[in-house]
């Protein structure tokens, strides 16, 4: 998938992990749990991801040090040169798709943040068994005609200089979705044409829309983490606000969905 500072492994799927610097516990955890590639798909043998966290740098001399020899042990940091802060949550999400571009020769991209589970031997198993949208996609929860938050106050502010018109295109949630190789190629060439802006959902659909290319909207990533049963893990890829403790919990639905549950009711869809 990948070459040069990773291990190369032609086409299996590339999750890139948006992480802050101080969040040990959450890449931890996801590295226990549906990062470990000893959790292989039950119908697919000898497929698996590569996963990447994507962090930036701090004004910290410790928290840099810490996040350095992490890197050194765990070989899945992706270390970027801008502040590693929310506003610049665009810069660090185009570094990586840039990075995963031009390293990379993966036939789908995961993009997904510390917070999320990601139920990957099912995202496989589709991808590879019933995928039908092997070219142009870009899927997930889509946000149909968002409005552009003008107030200077909220973390979402966008100025009228960095982004003009009160509603963004249709764009994905950025806390998980699902790109083809030719849309992240895509996404990387027309990426440098548009001003950054500090909403990087809104930026990737932006620059996608420039591109052509039109979200597919998908209602196996969901947003909120209560209540999920075992079997819903048959339907789940991506379940975002998980904390910690809940990974190792979903990990083991997912696990035991394959065995406990009905196949015949797994969707073959997207929606």
């Amino acid at each position: 998938m990948c070459n040069g500072e990773f291990e190369r492994q032609m086409s299996c799927p590339l999750i890139l992990v948006a992480s802050a610097p101080e969040n040990f516990e959450h890449r931890d955890t996801i590295r226990k749990t549906w990062a470990n590639p000893k959790n292989k798909s039950p119908t697919i043998s000898g497929l698996k991801t590569k996963t990447i966290f994507l962090i930036g740098r701090t004004s910290s001399r410790f928290l840099n040090a810490l996040l350095k020899t992490e890197k050194e042990i765990s070989n899945d940091i992706l270390l970027g040169d801008y502040r590693d802060t929310y506003r610049n949550l665009t810069q660090k999400v185009v570094h990586g798709l840039r990075w995963a571009s031009s390293h990379c020769q993966s036939s789908y991209t995961l993009k997904t943040d510390d917070d999320c589970f990601v139920n990957v031997p099912l995202l496989l198993y589709f991808l590879w068994k019933h995928n039908p949208i092997e070219s142009n996609l870009y899927a997930g929860h889509v946000r149909w005609s968002s409005p552009v938050i003008r107030n200077p106050n909220s973390r979402w502010y966008v100025s009228e200089s960095d982004f003009q018109g009160s509603r963004f295109v249709p764009y994905v949630n950025g806390a998980g979705y699902v790109l083809s190789l030719d849309v992240l190629r895509k996404f990387v060439k027309f990426s440098g044409l548009i001003k950054f802006f500090p909403n990087e959902d809104a930026f990737v659909g932006t620059v996608l829309n420039m591109a052509g290319v039109r979200p597919t909207y998908s209602a196996r990533f969901v947003a909120h983490s209560a209540a999920w049963q075992m079997c819903n893990f048959l339907y789940l890829f991506v379940v975002h606000h998980v904390k910690p403790t809940r990974q190792f919990e979903f990990q083991k639905f997912a696990s035991e969905a394959w065995e406990e549950c009905s196949l015949s009711d797994m969707a073959h869809d997207w929606v």
